[in-house]
């Protein structure tokens, strides 16, 4: 399976993980810690998915388009959205290694590309629902690596608030791939 079919199929299945992700929002869920916590999770997880399929997207476009000047990418554009450093061994032969980058790094690169290859306007990063989405990023690290049992409760206020980031983030991106002929 190539890129793009990869990255359509995790589309798919993106879009039933956020349909499947709305039983949760039940009062009973809600106020249960451990679903506080697979919410919390899981909505990162589908957010990163969503960074990854439309990284892909950014590349697809970037090759159909490559001749035309508005649609050319850097050098180190390319380096990122494959998610790849080149390194030379000791035999002087290249070898390609996978690189991770934080959250919020990665969102802001990968929407402000999406934006600028699909001619649309960069994303309003001083959205107060931006920020919480950025702070509960932090939140999920401490559910996914726990070193102290007091941050491993969610509270009703973050939930709220990151059901209002994952609004931000899907609107943001909606605007943007309004800009997507196929």
């Amino acid at each position: 399976m190539n890129h793009l079919e990869n990255a359509f199929e995790l589309w798919k299945q993106n879009i039933q993980d956020l349909t499947d992700l709305k039983r949760f929002f039940d009062i009973e869920f809600l106020n249960n810690q451990f679903y506080r916590k697979l919410l919390l999770r899981n909505i990162y997880s589908v957010i990163e998915s969503y960074l990854y399929v439309t990284r892909e997207l950014i590349k697809h476009k970037a090759l159909m388009q490559s001749s035309e000047e508005d649609y050319k990418l850097s050098y180190e554009e390319l380096a990122i959205l494959n998610g790849k450093t080149v390194i030379l061994t000791s035999k002087g032969e290249p070898k390609a290694n996978e690189i991770f980058f934080s959250f919020e790094p990665s969102l802001k690169f990968t929407l402000n590309t999406f934006s600028k290859i699909y001619k649309a306007d960069n994303p309003d990063y001083s959205d107060n629902n931006y920020e919480k989405l950025i702070k509960l990023s932090k939140r999920r690290n401490d559910l996914t690596h726990p070193k102290l049992a007091q941050l491993q409760i969610v509270t009703s206020e973050e939930i709220k608030h990151l059901v209002l980031g994952l609004q931000w983030f899907l609107t943001t991106h909606a605007k943007i791939s309004k800009n997507i002929k196929f």
